[in-house]
Protein backbone atom coordinates (compact mmCIF):
# COMPACT_ATOMS: atom_id res chain seq x y z
CA UNK A 1 0.00 0.00 0.00
CA UNK A 2 2.78 2.34 1.17
CA UNK A 3 4.39 1.44 -2.40
CA UNK A 4 0.76 2.91 -4.51
CA UNK A 5 0.92 5.60 -2.47
CA UNK A 6 4.78 6.51 -3.30
CA UNK A 7 4.24 5.94 -6.93
CA UNK A 8 1.24 7.92 -7.21
CA UNK A 9 3.38 11.08 -5.39
CA UNK A 10 5.53 10.50 -8.32
CA UNK A 11 3.18 10.33 -11.27
CA UNK A 12 1.23 13.57 -9.70
CA UNK A 13 4.91 15.56 -9.31
CA UNK A 14 5.83 14.28 -12.95
CA UNK A 15 2.14 15.42 -14.54
CA UNK A 16 2.00 18.85 -16.01
CA UNK A 17 -1.05 21.34 -15.39
CA UNK A 18 -3.06 19.54 -17.35
CA UNK A 19 -3.41 16.29 -16.72
CA UNK A 20 -3.30 17.48 -13.02
CA UNK A 21 -6.64 19.24 -13.37
CA UNK A 22 -8.23 16.65 -15.86
CA UNK A 23 -7.87 14.24 -13.36
CA UNK A 24 -9.20 16.26 -10.63
CA UNK A 25 -12.35 16.98 -12.55
CA UNK A 26 -13.02 13.41 -13.75
CA UNK A 27 -12.33 12.15 -9.96
CA UNK A 28 -15.20 14.62 -8.78
CA UNK A 29 -17.74 13.62 -11.36
CA UNK A 30 -16.79 9.91 -10.72
CA UNK A 31 -17.22 10.89 -6.82
CA UNK A 32 -20.86 12.58 -7.65
CA UNK A 33 -21.91 10.04 -9.93
CA UNK A 34 -21.02 7.28 -7.47
CA UNK A 35 -23.21 9.22 -4.44
CA UNK A 36 -26.27 9.80 -6.79
CA UNK A 37 -26.15 6.54 -7.74
CA UNK A 38 -26.06 5.48 -4.17
CA UNK A 39 -28.66 7.89 -3.49
CA UNK A 40 -31.26 7.21 -5.82
CA UNK A 41 -31.07 3.26 -5.23
CA UNK A 42 -31.08 3.86 -1.50
CA UNK A 43 -35.13 5.76 -2.47
CA UNK A 44 -37.51 3.48 -2.14
CA UNK A 45 -40.00 2.77 -5.09
CA UNK A 46 -43.35 5.06 -4.80
CA UNK A 47 -46.36 3.33 -5.84
CA UNK A 48 -49.37 5.28 -6.98
CA UNK A 49 -51.95 5.10 -3.84
CA UNK A 50 -54.72 7.00 -5.16
CA UNK A 51 -55.12 9.07 -8.67
CA UNK A 52 -57.67 11.95 -9.72
CA UNK A 53 -57.99 13.63 -6.11
CA UNK A 54 -59.29 16.75 -5.63
CA UNK A 55 -56.82 19.33 -3.95
CA UNK A 56 -59.62 18.63 -0.51
CA UNK A 57 -58.93 14.93 -0.83
CA UNK A 58 -55.24 14.95 -0.93
CA UNK A 59 -54.80 17.01 1.71
CA UNK A 60 -56.46 14.48 3.32
CA UNK A 61 -55.05 11.47 2.36
CA UNK A 62 -51.56 13.15 3.20
CA UNK A 63 -52.50 14.12 6.31
CA UNK A 64 -53.57 10.81 7.40
CA UNK A 65 -50.29 9.36 5.91
CA UNK A 66 -48.14 11.94 8.00
CA UNK A 67 -49.99 10.91 11.33
CA UNK A 68 -49.11 7.23 10.36
CA UNK A 69 -45.20 8.68 9.55
CA UNK A 70 -45.79 7.18 6.24
CA UNK A 71 -43.33 9.18 3.72
CA UNK A 72 -45.62 10.44 0.21
CA UNK A 73 -45.21 12.37 -2.97
CA UNK A 74 -48.23 14.45 -4.25
CA UNK A 75 -48.47 15.35 -7.87
CA UNK A 76 -50.03 17.80 -9.42
CA UNK A 77 -52.32 15.57 -11.62
CA UNK A 78 -54.17 14.75 -8.29
CA UNK A 79 -52.30 11.52 -7.43
CA UNK A 80 -50.52 10.51 -4.17
CA UNK A 81 -47.89 8.03 -4.20
CA UNK A 82 -46.36 6.07 -0.90
CA UNK A 83 -43.32 3.81 -1.45
CA UNK A 84 -44.45 0.17 -3.15
CA UNK A 85 -44.01 -1.75 0.22
CA UNK A 86 -46.65 0.34 2.52
CA UNK A 87 -49.39 0.73 -0.27
CA UNK A 88 -51.54 -2.19 1.92
CA UNK A 89 -50.72 -0.71 5.23
CA UNK A 90 -51.44 3.07 4.02
CA UNK A 91 -54.75 2.35 2.57
CA UNK A 92 -55.31 0.64 6.21
CA UNK A 93 -54.28 3.25 8.57
CA UNK A 94 -56.51 5.71 6.06
CA UNK A 95 -59.59 3.63 6.37
CA UNK A 96 -58.56 2.89 9.93
CA UNK A 97 -58.25 6.92 10.50
CA UNK A 98 -61.33 7.48 8.58
CA UNK A 99 -59.28 9.45 5.69
CA UNK A 100 -59.87 7.74 2.63
CA UNK A 101 -60.93 10.44 -0.07
CA UNK A 102 -64.21 11.08 -0.80
CA UNK A 103 -64.21 11.71 -4.58
CA UNK A 104 -61.95 12.26 -7.57
CA UNK A 105 -61.70 15.47 -8.64
CA UNK A 106 -64.86 15.37 -10.68
CA UNK A 107 -65.42 17.94 -13.49
CA UNK A 108 -62.08 19.51 -13.14
CA UNK A 109 -60.84 16.52 -15.03
CA UNK A 110 -62.28 18.08 -17.99
CA UNK A 111 -60.32 20.76 -17.75
CA UNK A 112 -57.27 19.27 -19.06
CA UNK A 113 -58.73 17.86 -22.14
CA UNK A 114 -57.34 20.27 -24.99
CA UNK A 115 -57.76 20.05 -28.64
CA UNK A 116 -55.32 17.37 -29.38
CA UNK A 117 -56.92 15.03 -26.66
CA UNK A 118 -58.41 12.00 -28.56
CA UNK A 119 -61.81 10.50 -28.47
CA UNK A 120 -60.68 7.80 -26.38
CA UNK A 121 -58.86 10.53 -23.56
CA UNK A 122 -61.64 12.47 -23.93
CA UNK A 123 -64.48 9.46 -22.94
CA UNK A 124 -61.88 8.19 -20.43
CA UNK A 125 -62.39 12.16 -19.00
CA UNK A 126 -65.68 11.67 -18.95
CA UNK A 127 -66.29 8.35 -16.90
CA UNK A 128 -63.59 9.84 -14.37
CA UNK A 129 -65.77 12.81 -14.16
CA UNK A 130 -69.27 11.16 -13.47
CA UNK A 131 -67.59 8.61 -11.34
CA UNK A 132 -66.44 11.40 -9.06
CA UNK A 133 -69.15 13.37 -9.53
CA UNK A 134 -71.05 10.64 -8.14
CA UNK A 135 -68.60 9.42 -5.32
CA UNK A 136 -70.14 12.85 -3.94
CA UNK A 137 -73.23 12.68 -4.18
CA UNK A 138 -73.54 9.12 -2.40
CA UNK A 139 -71.11 10.22 0.87
CA UNK A 140 -73.72 13.03 1.27
CA UNK A 141 -76.14 10.24 3.02
CA UNK A 142 -75.95 9.71 6.73
CA UNK A 143 -74.90 6.68 6.99
CA UNK A 144 -71.90 6.49 4.23
CA UNK A 145 -68.98 7.87 5.32
CA UNK A 146 -67.07 7.93 1.37
CA UNK A 147 -67.57 6.14 -1.55
CA UNK A 148 -65.62 5.06 -4.53
CA UNK A 149 -67.85 4.54 -8.28
CA UNK A 150 -66.41 2.36 -10.48
CA UNK A 151 -68.15 2.34 -13.73
CA UNK A 152 -67.97 0.39 -17.29
CA UNK A 153 -68.77 2.01 -20.29
CA UNK A 154 -69.84 -1.31 -22.06
CA UNK A 155 -69.20 -1.94 -26.05
CA UNK A 156 -71.40 -1.04 -28.27
CA UNK A 157 -71.54 -2.43 -32.03
CA UNK A 158 -73.78 -3.60 -34.35
CA UNK A 159 -73.32 -7.17 -34.09
CA UNK A 160 -75.63 -8.20 -30.42
CA UNK A 161 -73.34 -11.33 -29.77
CA UNK A 162 -70.30 -8.29 -29.37
CA UNK A 163 -72.39 -5.61 -27.66
CA UNK A 164 -71.35 -5.65 -23.90
CA UNK A 165 -73.79 -3.48 -21.43
CA UNK A 166 -72.38 -0.97 -19.19
CA UNK A 167 -72.10 -1.90 -15.43
CA UNK A 168 -71.04 -0.16 -12.07
CA UNK A 169 -70.23 -0.87 -9.10
CA UNK A 170 -70.28 0.96 -5.75
CA UNK A 171 -67.96 0.76 -2.72
CA UNK A 172 -69.24 2.32 0.23
CA UNK A 173 -67.02 3.41 3.37
CA UNK A 174 -69.84 2.76 6.18
CA UNK A 175 -70.88 5.39 9.35
CA UNK A 176 -70.94 2.30 11.21
CA UNK A 177 -71.06 -1.31 11.48
CA UNK A 178 -74.23 -2.62 10.97
CA UNK A 179 -75.50 -2.87 7.40
CA UNK A 180 -78.03 -0.06 5.42
CA UNK A 181 -81.22 -0.49 5.41
CA UNK A 182 -82.38 -2.02 1.83
CA UNK A 183 -83.99 1.21 0.85
CA UNK A 184 -80.91 3.01 1.26
CA UNK A 185 -78.88 0.27 -0.63
CA UNK A 186 -81.63 1.00 -3.54
CA UNK A 187 -81.56 4.35 -3.54
CA UNK A 188 -77.70 4.20 -4.17
CA UNK A 189 -77.83 1.67 -7.28
CA UNK A 190 -80.88 4.18 -8.67
CA UNK A 191 -78.71 7.39 -7.96
CA UNK A 192 -76.20 5.49 -10.25
CA UNK A 193 -78.36 3.73 -13.07
CA UNK A 194 -80.25 6.95 -13.85
CA UNK A 195 -76.69 8.95 -13.95
CA UNK A 196 -75.25 6.86 -16.57
CA UNK A 197 -76.79 6.62 -19.76
CA UNK A 198 -78.12 2.99 -20.99
CA UNK A 199 -76.84 1.00 -17.54
CA UNK A 200 -79.72 -0.98 -15.92
CA UNK A 201 -80.72 -1.70 -12.26
CA UNK A 202 -78.92 -5.53 -12.92
CA UNK A 203 -75.86 -4.24 -13.59
CA UNK A 204 -75.36 -2.47 -10.52
CA UNK A 205 -74.06 -3.51 -7.41
CA UNK A 206 -73.21 -1.58 -3.84
CA UNK A 207 -70.58 -3.64 -1.38
CA UNK A 208 -69.17 -1.85 1.66
CA UNK A 209 -65.49 -2.22 2.30
CA UNK A 210 -65.78 -5.59 4.31
CA UNK A 211 -67.18 -7.19 1.47
CA UNK A 212 -70.83 -7.41 2.01
CA UNK A 213 -73.27 -7.25 -0.95
CA UNK A 214 -75.55 -4.34 0.05
CA UNK A 215 -77.32 -4.42 -3.20
CA UNK A 216 -76.95 -6.98 -6.21
CA UNK A 217 -78.75 -5.86 -9.36
CA UNK A 218 -78.31 -9.30 -10.79
CA UNK A 219 -80.37 -11.31 -7.93
CA UNK A 220 -82.89 -8.51 -7.83
CA UNK A 221 -84.89 -10.11 -10.82
CA UNK A 222 -84.16 -13.09 -10.43
CA UNK A 223 -87.22 -15.38 -9.29
CA UNK A 224 -85.24 -16.93 -6.03
CA UNK A 225 -85.51 -13.06 -5.17
CA UNK A 226 -88.91 -12.22 -6.12
CA UNK A 227 -90.17 -15.53 -4.27
CA UNK A 228 -88.49 -14.63 -1.30
CA UNK A 229 -89.54 -10.83 -1.56
CA UNK A 230 -93.64 -12.63 -1.88
CA UNK A 231 -92.83 -15.17 1.20
CA UNK A 232 -91.85 -12.48 3.47
CA UNK A 233 -94.34 -9.45 2.40
CA UNK A 234 -96.48 -12.40 3.36
CA UNK A 235 -95.27 -13.14 6.44
CA UNK A 236 -94.79 -9.43 7.48
CA UNK A 237 -98.91 -8.92 6.34
CA UNK A 238 -99.55 -11.84 8.18
CA UNK A 239 -98.04 -11.04 11.33
CA UNK A 240 -99.86 -7.79 11.39
CA UNK A 241 -102.78 -8.80 10.71
CA UNK A 242 -102.44 -11.23 13.68
CA UNK A 243 -101.61 -8.29 15.88
CA UNK A 244 -104.65 -6.69 15.08
CA UNK A 245 -106.85 -9.20 15.44
CA UNK A 246 -105.59 -10.34 18.54
CA UNK A 247 -106.23 -6.87 20.24
CA UNK A 248 -109.61 -7.41 19.61
CA UNK A 249 -109.91 -10.56 20.85
CA UNK A 250 -108.03 -9.55 24.65
CA UNK A 251 -110.41 -6.70 24.79
CA UNK A 252 -113.53 -9.15 24.40
CA UNK A 253 -112.25 -12.13 26.19
CA UNK A 254 -109.60 -10.80 27.97
CA UNK A 255 -105.97 -11.35 27.61
CA UNK A 256 -104.48 -15.15 27.44
CA UNK A 257 -107.61 -16.60 27.07
CA UNK A 258 -107.34 -16.72 22.85
CA UNK A 259 -104.62 -17.21 20.11
CA UNK A 260 -105.03 -16.26 16.77
CA UNK A 261 -103.24 -17.52 13.63
CA UNK A 262 -103.84 -16.02 10.55
CA UNK A 263 -102.21 -17.07 7.31
CA UNK A 264 -102.17 -14.92 3.82
CA UNK A 265 -101.36 -15.30 0.20
CA UNK A 266 -100.35 -12.23 -1.68
CA UNK A 267 -100.30 -11.40 -5.40
CA UNK A 268 -97.10 -10.28 -6.43
CA UNK A 269 -97.45 -9.83 -9.84
CA UNK A 270 -98.16 -6.98 -11.75
CA UNK A 271 -101.41 -7.03 -14.00
CA UNK A 272 -103.10 -4.53 -16.86
CA UNK A 273 -106.24 -5.14 -17.45
CA UNK A 274 -108.40 -3.30 -20.29
CA UNK A 275 -112.05 -3.54 -19.73
CA UNK A 276 -114.62 -2.12 -22.69
CA UNK A 277 -118.50 -1.46 -21.48
CA UNK A 278 -121.21 -0.88 -24.30
CA UNK A 279 -124.55 0.18 -22.74
CA UNK A 280 -127.66 1.00 -25.26
CA UNK A 281 -130.12 3.68 -24.09
CA UNK A 282 -134.36 3.60 -23.12
CA UNK A 283 -134.90 6.05 -26.35
CA UNK A 284 -135.78 4.75 -30.06
CA UNK A 285 -134.87 6.50 -33.10
CA UNK A 286 -137.30 5.80 -36.31
CA UNK A 287 -135.41 6.72 -39.65
CA UNK A 288 -137.31 5.74 -43.18
CA UNK A 289 -135.54 6.20 -46.44
CA UNK A 290 -138.04 5.91 -49.81
CA UNK A 291 -136.54 4.47 -53.42
CA UNK A 292 -138.39 5.38 -56.41
CA UNK A 293 -137.57 4.12 -59.93
CA UNK A 294 -139.24 4.55 -63.13
CA UNK A 295 -138.39 2.14 -66.58
CA UNK A 296 -139.39 4.22 -69.62
CA UNK A 297 -140.31 2.10 -72.96
CA UNK A 298 -140.37 4.02 -76.19
CA UNK A 299 -141.38 2.50 -79.91
CA UNK A 300 -138.45 4.66 -81.60
CA UNK A 301 -135.55 2.91 -82.23
CA UNK A 302 -132.45 4.10 -80.60
CA UNK A 303 -131.40 6.98 -78.71
CA UNK A 304 -134.37 8.87 -77.75
CA UNK A 305 -133.25 13.11 -78.61
CA UNK A 306 -130.82 11.39 -81.51
CA UNK A 307 -130.68 13.31 -84.52
CA UNK A 308 -132.63 10.13 -86.09
CA UNK A 309 -134.87 9.75 -82.81
CA UNK A 310 -136.43 12.39 -81.72
CA UNK A 311 -138.89 11.93 -78.70
CA UNK A 312 -142.14 11.76 -78.93
CA UNK A 313 -143.87 13.74 -76.50
CA UNK A 314 -147.06 11.86 -74.87
CA UNK A 315 -145.29 8.29 -75.76
CA UNK A 316 -146.04 5.53 -73.04
CA UNK A 317 -143.72 4.55 -70.37
CA UNK A 318 -142.87 1.80 -68.14
CA UNK A 319 -144.11 0.58 -65.19
CA UNK A 320 -142.68 2.81 -61.88
CA UNK A 321 -140.81 1.29 -58.47
CA UNK A 322 -140.65 2.91 -55.34
CA UNK A 323 -139.09 1.37 -52.25
CA UNK A 324 -138.90 2.41 -48.45
CA UNK A 325 -137.09 1.17 -45.35
CA UNK A 326 -137.58 1.79 -42.12
CA UNK A 327 -134.87 1.33 -39.45
CA UNK A 328 -135.31 2.20 -35.46
CA UNK A 329 -131.84 2.89 -33.97
CA UNK A 330 -130.67 3.27 -30.04
CA UNK A 331 -128.21 5.39 -28.68
CA UNK A 332 -125.23 3.69 -27.15
CA UNK A 333 -122.23 4.34 -25.34
CA UNK A 334 -118.97 2.96 -25.60
CA UNK A 335 -116.45 3.06 -22.38
CA UNK A 336 -112.98 2.02 -22.29
CA UNK A 337 -110.78 1.65 -18.63
CA UNK A 338 -107.62 0.56 -18.41
CA UNK A 339 -106.38 -0.53 -15.11
CA UNK A 340 -102.87 -2.29 -13.47
CA UNK A 341 -103.54 -3.88 -9.62
CA UNK A 342 -101.18 -3.10 -7.29
CA UNK A 343 -98.73 -5.34 -6.65
CA UNK A 344 -99.67 -7.37 -2.96
CA UNK A 345 -102.99 -7.90 -3.63
CA UNK A 346 -104.39 -10.20 -1.07
CA UNK A 347 -105.83 -13.39 -2.72
CA UNK A 348 -106.46 -15.87 -0.11
CA UNK A 349 -106.79 -15.77 4.35
CA UNK A 350 -107.27 -18.36 6.75
CA UNK A 351 -108.27 -17.19 10.36
CA UNK A 352 -108.13 -19.99 13.09
CA UNK A 353 -108.70 -19.07 16.85
CA UNK A 354 -107.86 -21.53 20.04
CA UNK A 355 -110.17 -20.31 22.86
CA UNK A 356 -109.27 -21.43 26.32
CA UNK A 357 -112.36 -23.76 27.33
CA UNK A 358 -111.99 -22.85 30.76
CA UNK A 359 -112.50 -19.10 30.17
CA UNK A 360 -114.56 -18.85 26.90
CA UNK A 361 -117.98 -21.59 27.03
CA UNK A 362 -119.69 -19.97 24.25
CA UNK A 363 -117.59 -19.62 20.89
CA UNK A 364 -120.53 -18.16 18.99
CA UNK A 365 -119.49 -14.52 19.65
CA UNK A 366 -115.96 -15.22 18.83
CA UNK A 367 -117.07 -16.84 15.32
CA UNK A 368 -119.31 -13.68 14.94
CA UNK A 369 -116.24 -11.74 15.58
CA UNK A 370 -114.18 -13.61 13.10
CA UNK A 371 -116.73 -13.15 10.37
CA UNK A 372 -116.98 -9.54 10.67
CA UNK A 373 -112.86 -9.05 10.24
CA UNK A 374 -113.52 -11.12 6.95
CA UNK A 375 -116.10 -8.61 5.93
CA UNK A 376 -117.46 -8.85 2.79
CA UNK A 377 -114.57 -11.91 1.93
CA UNK A 378 -116.58 -14.14 3.87
CA UNK A 379 -117.04 -17.05 1.92
CA UNK A 380 -115.67 -16.50 -0.88
CA UNK A 381 -112.73 -19.23 -2.38
CA UNK A 382 -109.24 -19.06 -0.01
CA UNK A 383 -111.05 -17.01 2.97
CA UNK A 384 -112.65 -18.75 6.05
CA UNK A 385 -112.46 -18.58 9.89
CA UNK A 386 -112.48 -21.52 12.41
CA UNK A 387 -112.80 -21.41 16.36
CA UNK A 388 -111.71 -24.29 18.29
CA UNK A 389 -112.10 -24.50 22.14
CA UNK A 390 -109.95 -26.14 24.45
CA UNK A 391 -108.46 -25.93 27.75
CA UNK A 392 -105.39 -24.10 28.16
CA UNK A 393 -102.65 -25.92 30.29
CA UNK A 394 -102.27 -23.86 33.13
CA UNK A 395 -99.05 -25.49 34.12
CA UNK A 396 -97.09 -22.80 33.22
CA UNK A 397 -99.31 -20.09 34.67
CA UNK A 398 -98.60 -21.99 38.26
CA UNK A 399 -95.14 -21.69 37.70
CA UNK A 400 -94.63 -18.43 36.75
CA UNK A 401 -96.71 -17.40 40.04
CA UNK A 402 -94.76 -19.32 42.18
CA UNK A 403 -91.77 -18.15 40.69
CA UNK A 404 -93.35 -14.65 41.62
CA UNK A 405 -94.18 -15.24 44.64
CA UNK A 406 -90.26 -16.86 45.09
CA UNK A 407 -89.03 -13.86 43.76
CA UNK A 408 -91.01 -11.08 45.71
CA UNK A 409 -90.21 -12.94 49.10
CA UNK A 410 -86.63 -13.00 47.86
CA UNK A 411 -86.89 -9.45 47.52
CA UNK A 412 -88.51 -9.30 50.41
CA UNK A 413 -86.11 -11.08 52.26
CA UNK A 414 -83.20 -9.37 50.57
CA UNK A 415 -84.81 -5.87 51.72
CA UNK A 416 -84.83 -7.15 54.87
CA UNK A 417 -81.07 -8.14 54.86
CA UNK A 418 -79.91 -5.02 53.86
CA UNK A 419 -82.09 -3.27 57.10
CA UNK A 420 -80.52 -5.70 59.72
CA UNK A 421 -77.15 -3.13 60.00
CA UNK A 422 -79.27 -0.69 60.30
CA UNK A 423 -81.50 -2.33 63.41
CA UNK A 424 -78.00 -3.36 64.54
CA UNK A 425 -76.53 -0.03 64.35
CA UNK A 426 -80.10 1.23 65.89
CA UNK A 427 -79.65 -1.44 68.77
CA UNK A 428 -75.80 -0.96 69.37
CA UNK A 429 -77.16 3.03 69.70
CA UNK A 430 -79.62 2.30 71.57
CA UNK A 431 -77.09 0.39 74.01
CA UNK A 432 -74.59 2.85 74.30
CA UNK A 433 -76.26 5.14 75.07
CA UNK A 434 -78.05 3.71 78.23
CA UNK A 435 -74.63 3.01 79.11
CA UNK A 436 -73.55 6.61 79.26
CA UNK A 437 -76.74 7.64 80.82
CA UNK A 438 -75.99 5.22 83.62
CA UNK A 439 -72.15 5.59 83.91
CA UNK A 440 -73.50 9.23 84.39
CA UNK A 441 -75.62 8.88 87.08
CA UNK A 442 -73.19 6.38 88.91
CA UNK A 443 -70.34 8.62 88.05
CA UNK A 444 -72.52 11.66 89.99
CA UNK A 445 -73.80 9.54 93.01
CA UNK A 446 -70.13 8.26 93.75
CA UNK A 447 -66.72 9.70 91.89
CA UNK A 448 -64.52 7.28 92.21
CA UNK A 449 -61.21 8.49 93.96
CA UNK A 450 -58.89 6.65 92.18
CA UNK A 451 -58.56 5.99 88.30
CA UNK A 452 -56.79 2.72 87.02
CA UNK A 453 -53.69 4.42 85.90
CA UNK A 454 -53.17 6.08 89.28
CA UNK A 455 -53.23 2.57 90.88
CA UNK A 456 -50.84 1.35 88.83
CA UNK A 457 -48.61 3.86 88.82
CA UNK A 458 -48.62 3.56 92.86
CA UNK A 459 -49.99 7.44 93.36
CA UNK A 460 -52.93 7.85 96.17
CA UNK A 461 -55.33 10.43 94.39
CA UNK A 462 -56.77 12.58 96.68
CA UNK A 463 -59.87 14.69 96.55
CA UNK A 464 -59.72 18.06 96.19
CA UNK A 465 -61.24 18.56 99.77
CA UNK A 466 -58.49 19.80 102.19
CA UNK A 467 -60.27 17.57 104.74
CA UNK A 468 -60.00 14.79 102.82
CA UNK A 469 -56.43 15.30 101.82
CA UNK A 470 -55.38 15.73 105.82
CA UNK A 471 -56.89 12.80 106.98
CA UNK A 472 -55.68 10.46 103.91
CA UNK A 473 -51.97 11.93 105.06
CA UNK A 474 -52.69 10.74 108.36
CA UNK A 475 -53.92 7.29 107.27
CA UNK A 476 -50.88 6.90 105.42
CA UNK A 477 -48.93 7.26 107.71
CA UNK A 478 -49.97 4.94 109.90
CA UNK A 479 -50.55 2.41 107.13
CA UNK A 480 -47.81 0.40 109.13
CA UNK A 481 -49.40 0.14 112.41
CA UNK A 482 -49.79 -3.61 114.11
CA UNK A 483 -52.80 -2.44 114.72
CA UNK A 484 -54.32 -1.71 111.12
CA UNK A 485 -52.86 -4.64 109.61
CA UNK A 486 -54.43 -6.73 112.39
CA UNK A 487 -57.54 -4.98 111.38
CA UNK A 488 -56.68 -5.30 107.68
CA UNK A 489 -56.47 -8.89 108.16
CA UNK A 490 -59.54 -9.69 110.34
CA UNK A 491 -61.99 -7.79 107.65
CA UNK A 492 -60.00 -9.62 104.99
CA UNK A 493 -58.27 -7.23 103.64
CA UNK A 494 -54.56 -7.40 101.84
CA UNK A 495 -53.70 -3.23 102.54
CA UNK A 496 -55.00 -0.04 102.82
CA UNK A 497 -54.89 0.58 98.95
CA UNK A 498 -57.91 -1.83 99.00
CA UNK A 499 -60.13 1.08 100.96
CA UNK A 500 -62.35 3.15 98.63
CA UNK A 501 -62.60 6.92 99.32
CA UNK A 502 -63.59 8.77 102.69
CA UNK A 503 -67.01 9.44 103.51
CA UNK A 504 -66.86 12.82 104.62
CA UNK A 505 -70.76 12.78 105.24
CA UNK A 506 -70.25 11.43 108.63
CA UNK A 507 -69.67 14.25 111.44
CA UNK A 508 -67.25 13.70 113.42
CA UNK A 509 -65.99 16.69 115.03
CA UNK A 510 -67.77 15.85 118.40
CA UNK A 511 -65.55 13.00 119.02
CA UNK A 512 -62.73 14.22 117.03
CA UNK A 513 -60.37 15.37 120.56
CA UNK A 514 -62.03 11.46 122.20
CA UNK A 515 -60.61 9.01 119.50
CA UNK A 516 -58.17 8.62 116.78
CA UNK A 517 -60.45 10.50 114.15
CA UNK A 518 -58.63 8.74 111.22
CA UNK A 519 -58.35 5.43 112.47
CA UNK A 520 -61.92 5.43 113.27
CA UNK A 521 -62.80 6.49 110.04
CA UNK A 522 -60.72 3.62 108.15
CA UNK A 523 -62.89 1.13 110.65
CA UNK A 524 -65.76 2.67 109.39
CA UNK A 525 -65.33 2.58 106.12
CA UNK A 526 -63.50 -0.97 106.19
CA UNK A 527 -66.90 -2.58 107.53
CA UNK A 528 -68.95 -1.03 105.19
CA UNK A 529 -66.87 -1.15 101.69
CA UNK A 530 -63.66 -3.42 102.68
CA UNK A 531 -62.19 -4.25 99.16
CA UNK A 532 -61.46 -0.25 98.98
CA UNK A 533 -60.07 0.39 102.19
CA UNK A 534 -57.74 -2.49 101.08
CA UNK A 535 -57.24 -0.80 97.59
CA UNK A 536 -56.38 2.48 99.92
CA UNK A 537 -53.83 0.31 101.96
CA UNK A 538 -51.89 -1.18 99.49
CA UNK A 539 -51.83 1.75 97.05
CA UNK A 540 -50.04 3.35 100.49
CA UNK A 541 -47.89 0.40 100.92
CA UNK A 542 -46.52 0.73 97.58
CA UNK A 543 -45.84 4.27 98.03
CA UNK A 544 -43.66 4.16 100.95
CA UNK A 545 -41.86 0.70 99.10
CA UNK A 546 -41.21 2.78 96.38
Amino acid sequence: MQALIERIQEWWQAADRTQRLLTLVGGVLLIGFLALTAYFSGQAKYQPLFAGLSPEDQATVVDGLNAAGIPSQVEASGSVSVPADKVATARMRLAQDDKLPTGGKGSDILGLLSSFSTPAQEREAIRLAQEAALSRSISTLDSVKSAIVHISPGKDSPFADETVAPSAVVNVHLASASLPALDESKAIARLVQYAVPGLQAKNVSVIDTSGRMLFDGAEESSPTTMGNRKLQAEIAEAKRRESELQRRLDVAFGPGNTIASIQVSLDMDTVSEQKYDFALGDKKVTEQATETMTDPKSSAIGTAGADGNPATPGAPRGPAYSSTVTSNQYPSTETRTERSKAVGELTAMTVSVIANATKVEDTAPLQAILDDYLGARNGQPGFSASVQSVPFDATADQDLKKAAAAASSSNMMGQVMSLLPVAALVIVGVLFSKSIVKAAMSSRASPPLASSRALDTGALPLSSNPALASRADMARSLANDPDIQAALKEAGLESVSDLGHFDDTVDVEEIRRRIDVPLEQIKKLARHRPETVAMLLKTWLLEERA
